[in-house]
């Protein structure tokens, strides 16, 4: 009697364990189709657009995006465990898909009053400072303030934060370009007086040119329009997919990984 118990005690256990199994292997089951259905998804909505501006996002080696920023942002979207391919354009076509279109992510932007409520800043990358130059040999220019620069042909990048500031400021002799090195050959070439650049990116790319930065000078620093560039998302994106993607940029920053990447480059 005592050995029919124990058996059927035992029996009982054996099941009862069987369906615990049984329970979690269901579970796990359901769980990771799920799990990559919803990277899947993110995949599908998010945009990632950029534009060539070294040494933050330039062709490197084997014709692949290379530089600061794509550094963080290729880091950014292995921490999201996603699978997305970083799109360039001229800044202003990538602009406008960031000014337009929802779950755009783009970079690097400066963040400036103008389109401070034009789109959703998800974290920094640098900070940038601003000066007009010219040519030592070019057209005499040596201003005090702003509206004396205005007679003169300045070359600015087309879609950026300088180009807005410009019209804004009612200047009317803007040749606007693709980027800044052909910014730069323009103004080597003298068919403008002046170029709009950062400081640090003048200088990198009149070396990469192989023109003698010597031969340019800062003729008048903007102080006002010095800004942090960042990467940003489009206004009307997902809120849900915003927060996820500011939250893997924040646990970057906080476990050093953003600082590590500007040392590597140097920033």
């Amino acid at each position: 009697m005592t050995e029919s118990i124990l058996s059927a005690l035992d029996k009982y256990w054996h099941f009862k364990t069987l369906i615990k199994y049984r329970a979690f292997i269901i579970l796990c089951v359901c769980f990771l189709p799920l799990s990559a259905n919803a990277n899947h998804a993110i995949d599908n909505r998010i945009k990632i657009v950029t534009e060539i501006l070294p040494p933050y996002q330039y062709v490197g080696k084997n014709e692949q995006l290379d530089g600061y920023a794509v550094d963080v942002v290729n880091t950014l979207i292995q921490r999201l465990n996603i699978k997305i391919k970083v799109e360039v354009y001229p800044w202003a076509r990538a602009y406008n898909y960031a000014l337009h279109k929802p779950n755009v992510l783009i970079f690097s932007m400066a963040r400036t009053p103008l389109r401070e409520d034009k789109f959703v800043w998800i974290g920094k990358l640098h900070h940038e400072n601003y000066s007009f130059y010219s040519l030592a040999s070019g057209r005499a220019v040596d201003k005090a303030n702003l509206n004396e620069i205005k007679p003169y042909t300045i070359a600015v990048t087309r879609g950026t934060a300088l180009e807005q500031f410009l019209s804004k400021k009612n200047f009317e002799y803007l040749e606007k370009t693709n980027n800044m090195k052909h910014a730069i050959k323009m103004l080597y070439k003298k068919r403008v007086d002046l170029i709009f650049g950062d400081d640090f990116i003048v200088k990198l790319l009149t070396k990469e040119m192989n023109y003698d930065f010597e031969q340019m000078k800062a003729v008048f620093k903007v102080p006002e329009i010095n800004a942090d560039l960042y990467i940003a998302m489009s206004k009307h994106s997902d809120t849900k997919l915003v927060e996820r993607v500011r939250k893997a940029f924040n646990r970057m920053k906080n476990e050093n990984i953003i600082a590590d990447i500007k040392a590597k480059w140097q920033m």
